[in-house]
């Protein structure tokens, strides 16, 4: 079933086209957050698909971006598995630049198909529909994808510190 012949998102079109919202949506850029998650991780995207799939109200779309983002951590402790396999029987140089390349691969493949198959549907039907809404910043989740990881490394750094000295 496409998402445009959903019973809730065609009647928040009719609503839409009626007048009856005082506000419009508030939405994550269907397309921004497609393309960061390009830079970040395919379960960067898949988060904010599936907030704006469960504003739009569309269950099953909110279900299979959370059943992807299960299916990368799953394909990616493979390919960890895989790598460290190669590790133990193999030389480590043969294991270094094919593990950074395994995953560069995998994780653009990830991309693709979840691009492909989920995120283009939304960004068709904000597109095609004309759905009004108002954009969410896209600078916060931007910032705790950014600074946990910061957090974490400052964290690190100062333990160091004060273990070694």
């Amino acid at each position: 079933m496409k998402p445009f012949e959903s019973e809730p998102i065609r009647d928040i079109i009719l609503k839409q086209s009626e007048g009856v919202f005082s506000k419009p949506l508030k939405l994550w850029e269907p397309e921004a957050s497609s393309y960061l998650s390009l830079l970040f991780t395919p379960v960067f995207g898949a988060l904010l698909h599936a907030s704006n799939w469960n504003r739009l109200k569309n269950n099953e779309l909110v279900i299979l971006n959370f059943a992807s983002i299960v299916g990368y951590f799953i394909l990616m402790s493979a390919v960890n598995s895989f790598a460290t396999y190669l590790l133990y029987y193999y030389a480590l140089e043969i294991y270094f630049n094919f593990k950074q390349s395994l995953f560069i691969f995998s994780h653009l493949a990830l991309w693709f198909a979840w691009h492909y198959f989920l995120a283009s549907q939304q960004i068709k039907l904000v597109k095609e529909q004309k759905i009004v809404y108002k954009k969410r910043n896209l600078w916060i989740p931007i910032l705790i994808i950014v600074g946990i990881p910061m957090l974490f490394a400052i964290a690190f750094v100062i333990w160091l510190t004060t273990v070694v000295f």
